[in-house]
């Protein structure tokens, strides 16, 4: 160095200073006109980053958003499949990595299905999430920790139908996202980092998961305090209660969620390249003075060219260019740069391939789910036409009911009337014999006539539903000795020996007039089926809470073929004799079945019939 500081000195003083002063003084004039330019990419580099990171965080939304649309027609999703609906939520989870769960909430806010098996039952009637979509919205929370995962996680949530007991509830669908393997994706960015918060400024995305855990609260950095006021842009130095030193970044806000995101990394990195350039100015103007001219401009040269090649990468960048790489041959500073914007391009590169693959698969759900939902409103359609068609034809049955229980009660009980009027009439006049036959025959038939009238309107009630019971605490022997009472004179008539076995005491919650219309259907049967001297017993007693009645007669019994059918409308025994309408038993079966019981009978051909029905006891039984 001296020996060089001697022959400048001694040789060429002047020259050499004249050249240190103008290449030096060019040199540090263009070095700082550059510092705006390389200031200006930087800042371009760090919104392209932030406005990609956002866009990313936007397209995990609409996948979270379209992927319960997807659920939440799923019939499986229902408190009465909940093994399958906690199976289907956990075959979900392997293809989507940035979910931590799935789960589904009843009207209550108990969590009734889950991807993860121990949040099942789950209360999550507090949760903003929960009350906000239950309100028919879909709505994305704020940081929270989760109650069995303890990791801190954000959640969005969708309104849903499901059935339960046949019946249409309203429900919650959500998916909490897992930002710790969220952060492993969108973490880093050169040398800097990338931080997002939730609308109250609380950490969700740090390099350092610790700060996640602990929530820590950002709402007062700079770049987070402007981007939570709804801005987007690059904020000046600053400093982070995170890291040491002033930091420097972009910011941008995300409306659909409230959320801040940004870049943040040291500022003096930024003046790393201009440091280094005045180090290397006022070294190559020494080494000029010793080497002279021409090695002073190859120096210059060497040190430039890095910069351009980082400035031409910056620009085929910002024209979407992200497969252009620079060969990195330094291990300098320049050369760590060079390596963080290939990585940087690599990652945005991935970014966007990813993206573009997230949105035609969107695109297609989208179109699928168009179609699933066209075909299922022309279905709605049809169906609701059915629908229209059948209640138009009840209707009109049901007139068609009440007008023939307006015929028979009226256009049909007068006339008949009249005729036993005059029968009875006839009967008590001074007639001969065979007249009086004809009176009495008359009456017989009125009395048929009415009967079949009764069975009628009573089975046009029961199946209109209009048929109602007058339920009281009765003495159900008592009740029963008046149905035998009243059937005994027909008895007598046939010369039928008709025994009771009735014991005292036994109360019945039941309409008195049903039971001995019930009654004198099985005992009308009984008496017209049993030949002349043959035997009819009615029993009564107490079994499992039931009063147990049985009519049991001597007559011709039922044949095998016909025991199944006894009991059907307009049903009768062929051979039978005298005919009835059919609707005896079968009245006589919904009178019990009305009551909380059962009917039964038991017969075999030439040994006689048992007929078998129960009522329920009075609670003071």
């Amino acid at each position: 160095m001296k020996s060089i500081r001697r022959w400048l000195f001694s040789s060429h003083f002047l020259v050499g200073l004249m050249i240190v002063l103008i290449m030096g003084g060019s040199f540090l004039a263009r070095r700082f006109a550059e510092r705006a330019t390389i200031q200006n990419r930087f800042v371009s580099v760090n919104l392209q980053i932030v406005e990609l990171a956002r866009a990313y965080v936007e397209i995990e939304f609409d996948r979270a958003i379209a992927t319960l649309n997807a659920f939440k027609t799923n019939p499986v999703l229902s408190p009465d499949r909940e093994e399958e609906a906690n199976d289907f939520l956990a075959s979900q989870l392997p293809s989507r990595p940035l979910v931590l769960n799935f789960g589904a909430i009843d009207e209550k806010g108990i969590l009734f299905a889950s991807s993860n098996p121990f949040n099942k039952g789950l209360s999550l009637a507090e949760r903003d999430y929960f009350r906000e979509a239950l309100k028919g919205k879909v709505f994305i929370s704020d940081a929270y920790l989760g109650l069995v995962t303890k990791q801190p996680t954000v959640a969005i949530a969708i309104p849903f139908n499901y059935r339960k007991n046949g019946r249409i509830h309203r429900g919650v669908l959500y998916q909490s996202f897992n930002f710790k393997a969220l952060h492993q994706q969108l973490s880093k960015s050169g040398q800097g980092e990338v931080l997002l918060t939730d609308r109250n400024g609380t950490l969700l995305l740090h390099p350092e998961w610790s700060n996640v855990q602990r929530f820590v609260n950002l709402a007062e950095l700079t770049p987070v305090k402007l981007a939570l006021s709804g801005k987007s842009g690059f904020a000046g130095k600053y400093t982070s209660p995170l890291v040491r030193g002033e930091r420097m970044g972009a910011y941008a806000f995300i409306p659909r969620s409230g959320w801040a995101l940004a870049t943040s990394m040291p500022s003096l990195n930024v003046m790393l390249p201009l440091k280094a350039w005045l180090f290397d100015t006022l070294l190559l103007s020494l080494l000029a003075l010793l080497l002279a001219f021409l090695i002073a401009i190859r120096a210059s040269q060497a040190l430039a060219s890095p910069i351009l090649q980082l400035t031409g990468l910056a620009n085929e960048l910002a024209k979407g260019r992200l497969n252009i790489r620079i060969p990195v041959k330094r291990k300098d500073e320049l050369g760590i740069l060079a390596e963080s914007i290939n990585r940087m391009a690599g990652e945005l590169e991935n970014r966007f391939k990813e993206i573009r693959l997230l949105k035609d698969e969107l695109e297609k759900r989208v179109e699928e789910r168009t179609k699933d939902l066209s075909a299922q409103a022309a279905e709605l359609r049809l169906s609701n036409q059915q629908l229209n068609n059948t209640v138009e034809e009840l209707q009109h049955l049901d007139k068609m009911r009440g007008d023939f229980l307006n015929i028979v009660s009226h256009d049909l009980r007068i006339p008949l009337t009249s005729i036993v009027g005059y029968a009875e009439f006839l009967e008590e006049s001074a007639l001969n014999a065979q007249q009086k036959d004809f009176a009495r025959n008359v009456l017989a038939a009125s009395d048929r006539m009415t009967k079949l009238l009764d069975e009628l309107l009573d089975f046009a009630r029961m199946e209109a539903g209009k048929f109602r019971l007058s339920r009281q605490t009765i003495d159900y022997p008592e009740t029963v000795h008046l149905a035998v009472e009243g059937m005994a004179p027909l008895a007598e008539k046939k010369k039928l020996e008709l025994v009771e076995d009735l014991p005292p005491g036994l109360l019945v919650d039941a309409d008195p007039d049903r039971v001995v219309q019930a009654m004198n259907n099985l005992l009308s049967n009984a008496i017209k089926f049993t030949k002349e001297g043959g035997r009819i017993e009615v029993r009564v007693r107490q079994e499992d809470g039931f009063a147990v009645t049985e009519v049991e007669d001597t007559g011709k019994g039922i044949d095998p073929e016909d025991l199944p059918h006894m009991f059907e409308k307009f049903y009768r025994v062929p051979g039978g004799g005298e005919k009835g309408a059919g609707l005896g038993l079968a009245i006589t079966k919904s009178l019990v079945e009305s009551h909380g019981g059962q009917v039964e009978v038991e017969s075999e051909p030439g040994k006689g019939s048992l007929f078998r029905f129960t009522l329920p006891l009075a609670k003071e039984a």
